[in-house]
């Protein structure tokens, strides 16, 4: 309980029909429910820095057996969870409790400030159970979770995306303020359809769709990155490079080329306005689709097709840009001779595709860290950085539970994580 002298209560008084809690029933020695004992109000903790005025437009959402407050207006959501104590007390203005048993008829009075309040025990779940009171508990979205309520379109298969859920159907679903769905759908690239409603695109599909993006970029837009890039044209223009079996329909042939887009940039794709794209973003997409054609690359082959395939004439690809998608790998260091009397070691890099956005689609440790290491046998903090943050960030699980899979060495100051 907050201090009561800093004016700062955070136990909130509301009907229990407001929370959708059914009323408990009270088992008396007959066998039959009563419910004569149970209140019809629950005490709410407020979140800390919150008045009653910030649940404005809060609602309560209970899709199982969790319930959810969620708020819009602050963009957030909390789980509630019930916290019994023995010793709670919540404070009602004088005259405003009216109650007949002895236990609150004994009430003792606190001045503050010239206001008098009256200390009343809290009420009571049940007969000796003790008091309690609902704790909001903020808990992020689960990216895993979303994406298990978005189905798959293939336009290939001719699939109906009918029952395609909207952002208020995925809200009551996962008990999510629109902000949190919003920015969940935008960081899964998912496909927003006309009506609204949102899916995920196969994966044939959509890597058809960025070979035509980077195609056209190359092709009749090469200076994005300077000039930027007017989306009504880029539009039309790539409208007739996409395969004939979303040329015939133009609605479709939009939604998919502006759902690529959204991958490539964080600006808010409009038509008729000129957009600026992320150049390592693009950067990243033309190094995946190459490193997609073979099992690993040598370096310096992969940093001159990547030069050459990259859109945009004033770009230096950088294999920063790869951090999340590829791996680099190290051939063992071997001796070249110079001359008669100098050697020199030579040591050749290799990069793979690893991808943490698929490598992450599953909520077990142990399936992520055996894919790790059969990429590359040893990892460092940094280098497993962008895959555990990818992880954690999906899953809602922290790295801790992908690294205890792991064997540890160290190497002077440095962590060298390895299997078993």
């Amino acid at each position: 309980m907050d201090d009561i002298r800093k004016n700062e209560v955070n136990l909130l008084t509301l009907p229990r029909s407001d929370v959708g809690l059914p009323m408990p029933k009270d088992e008396d020695d007959s066998g039959t429910g009563s419910q004569t004992n149970f209140p019809s109000l629950l005490l709410l903790q407020l979140p800390s820095k919150w008045k009653a005025e910030d649940l404005k437009d809060a609602r309560f959402v209970i899709p199982k057996q969790q319930a959810s407050l969620v708020v819009e207006h602050r963009e957030t959501s909390f789980q509630l969870q019930r916290v019994e104590t023995s010793n709670a007390v919540v404070l009602v203005a004088p005259g405003e409790h009216d109650s007949n048993s002895q236990q609150q008829q004994k009430r003792r009075k606190v001045t503050d400030k010239g206001v008098t309040l009256q200390l009343v025990q809290a009420r009571l779940l049940h007969n000796g159970s003790g008091a309690f009171f609902l704790e909001t508990k903020a808990v992020p979205l689960r990216l895993a979770d979303l994406r298990s309520k978005l189905p798959v379109w293939d336009p290939y298969a001719g699939s109906d995306m009918k029952n395609a859920p909207t952002i208020t159907t995925l809200g009551n679903a996962l008990a999510k303020s629109r902000f949190e769905i919003i920015t969940g759908l935008r960081q899964l690239q998912a496909m927003q359809l006309d009506d609204s409603r949102y899916c995920r695109l196969a994966e044939e599909p959509r890597l058809d769709v960025l070979d035509t993006v980077l195609a056209t970029l190359v092709e009749a837009f090469p200076h994005f990155e300077s000039e930027g890039l007017d989306v009504s044209q880029f539009l039309t223009s790539s409208r007739v490079r996409l395969p004939k079996v979303f040329q015939t329909d133009e609605s479709v042939a939009r939604i998919l080329v502006t759902n690529c887009l959204e991958t490539l940039t964080e600006e808010n794709i409009c038509e008729n306005t000129t957009l600026r794209l992320d150049v390592r973003r693009v950067g990243a997409a033309v190094a995946s689709r190459i490193l997609t054609r073979q099992s690993v690359w040598e370096e310096s082959l992969l940093l001159a097709r990547w030069q050459t395939e990259m859109p945009g004439v004033e770009t230096q690809v950088s294999t920063d840009w790869l951090r999340g998608h590829a791996v680099r790998l190290q051939e063992e260091t071997k001796p070249k001779q110079q001359d008669a009397a100098n050697t020199t070691n030579i040591t050749t890099y290799y990069w793979k595709y690893l991808p943490a956005v698929e490598l992450v689609e599953t909520t077990e440790g142990s399936v992520v860290w055996d894919r790790l290491v059969r990429a590359k046998p040893e990892w460092t903090t940094a280098t497993l950085e962008p895959y555990l943050d990818a992880w954690e960030h999906f899953t809602g699980q922290m790295p801790a539970t992908v690294l205890r899979y792991a064997a540890v060495r160290f190497e002077g100051d440095l962590k060298i994580y390895h299997a078993r």
